[in-house]
């Protein structure tokens, strides 16, 4: 397995043990790369113990291409936007994923949430988002995505 593939399997194990029993862990497909989830389980990224987790086993996950300092700094930029946007009353927001060197969160309507309530709006403006269409995300160099 490429090192790459076995920082994966590391970081899903150290997930999976900090918490949260359902985060997928990555098979290797025919031709030796990782086959990836399009999607994380439901309700995984705003789990109770996710953002424990993601914490804790951030310092493992692949980077790819990019400076690792600037993928953490976004990353928990991310997870403080998260927490403060349950904090202020959307309660199902979902903490960002890592997978294969980006950060993502789930398509807001996919999961039920209405980035164009007032609620959410204010929210998004008191926690640092902005516009919700307007979110970072962030990929190394070269990707468009997972």
């Amino acid at each position: 397995m490429h090192p790459a593939g076995r920082r994966a399997l590391t970081y899903s194990r150290c997930m999976r043990a900090h918490g949260v029993p359902d985060f997928p862990i990555l098979k290797q497909g025919p031709g030796g790369g990782l086959v990836h989830p399009l999607s994380p389980p439901a309700g995984m990224l705003s789990a109770p113990g996710y953002d424990a987790a993601f914490r804790a086993c951030l310092k493992l996950t692949v980077v790819g291409g990019g400076s690792p300092a600037r993928y953490r700094a976004i990353a928990l930029k991310g997870l403080k936007q998260a927490e403060c946007m349950r904090a202020h009353g959307i309660t199902n927001f979902p903490s960002p994923g890592a997978i294969d060197g980006g950060l993502h969160v789930p398509d807001f309507t996919a999961i039920g949430l209405d980035p164009h309530t007032l609620q959410f709006q204010a929210a998004a403006r008191t926690c640092g988002l902005g516009d919700a269409w307007q979110m970072l995300w962030w990929w190394p160099a070269g990707l468009t995505g997972p």
